[in-house]
């Protein structure tokens, strides 16, 4: 069954970029332009532009697929930090440009108590293979917060 899509993957793969550059565009839109319901509130505008400026261009070289595995990488991190520090109320403890374009990002939970998180991509192919296997397929770390 699988095989009978294959030869539609370039075109379903192409629509699922173009649609996640269109949403990352309408965030930086919403950031930058005020459409879509604006910012809340409070919102530093320091954070504003930077990640609305990163969102809509961003976005927009997707969209038309422009340098978008460069722009894809350099978002997918700005997410990953978006996610810990927005929606779990962490706050970034480090960042630090590595060699070869690559950084790694130390966040802490509220109140600097507890153990840290370091995120980092993979640097080789078998440092790849093992994302989300890193234990064998155990368990090995409970996130809990209080919310």
């Amino acid at each position: 069954m699988i095989d009978r899509f294959t030869s539609w993957a370039p075109r379903i793969l192409g629509a699922f970029r173009i649609l996640a550059g269109i949403m990352f565009a309408c965030h930086g839109a919403q950031k930058l332009f005020g459409v879509f319901g604006g910012m809340p509130p409070g919102v530093p505008k320091a954070f504003i532009w930077t990640a609305g400026s990163l969102e809509f261009v961003g976005g927009l070289l997707i969209t038309i697929g422009l340098f978008s595995r460069t722009t894809a990488f350099l978002l997918s991190g700005m997410m990953a930090i978006a996610y810990f520090t927005g929606c779990l109320g962490f706050t970034v403890a480090e960042d630090t440009p590595l060699t070869n374009g690559k950084r790694w990002v130390r966040v802490i939970p509220p109140g600097g108590a507890g153990a840290s998180v370091l995120l980092a991509r993979a640097a080789t192919p078998e440092q790849a293979a093992r994302v989300g296997d890193q234990t064998g397929g155990r368990v090995f770390l409970f996130l809990q917060t209080s919310d």
